[in-house]
């Protein structure tokens, strides 16, 4: 069964609540990293960043996961 197609308005309410959730962590990053003196502490900073953006839209795109189609079906 396939999921129903979010509208344009839907998806743009997702995108909202996903940057405005990041902007806070975006900010205390940058303030955080005005005085940086390690180069590779600074790039793991980055990554750490990148990796909690990614992950809440990964989450919270999708909505609810869907059934899996391996799951033993029930008779």
């Amino acid at each position: 069964m396939k999921k129903p197609t979010p509208t344009p308005s839907e998806l743009e309410q997702v995108a909202d609540e996903i940057l405005s959730g990041m902007r806070a962590e975006l900010l205390d990053f940058l303030q955080s990293q005005a005085n940086a003196t390690s180069s590779s502490a600074y790039e793991n900073s980055v990554l750490d960043l990148a990796r909690q953006f990614a992950q809440k839209v990964a989450t919270q795109q999708d909505g609810p996961l869907s059934k899996s189609r391996n799951a033993k079906k029930k008779s």
